[in-house]
């Protein structure tokens, strides 16, 4: 599960691993004047690569307009 908040300048990250539909744990991960800080589990590495070249070159999409 991916979940994408805007603060002001800075953007989050958030990604939990689900099981049943539940997320268990939630990391993040921040985008801040082009500078990725990933506060995460290894496990998420290949999300927030692939989240990034998703969506990095049309801007962020945080599905809130």
């Amino acid at each position: 599960m991916i979940e994408v908040n805007q603060f002001e300048e800075v953007t989050q990250i958030r990604m939990s691993r689900v099981i049943d539909g539940v997320p268990i744990y939630w990391v993040s991960a921040y985008l801040i004047d082009g500078l990725l800080i990933d506060t995460g589990m290894l496990l998420f590495l290949v999300t927030v690569a692939a989240f990034f070249i998703g969506n990095l070159k049309g801007g962020i999409n945080n599905g809130k307009g």
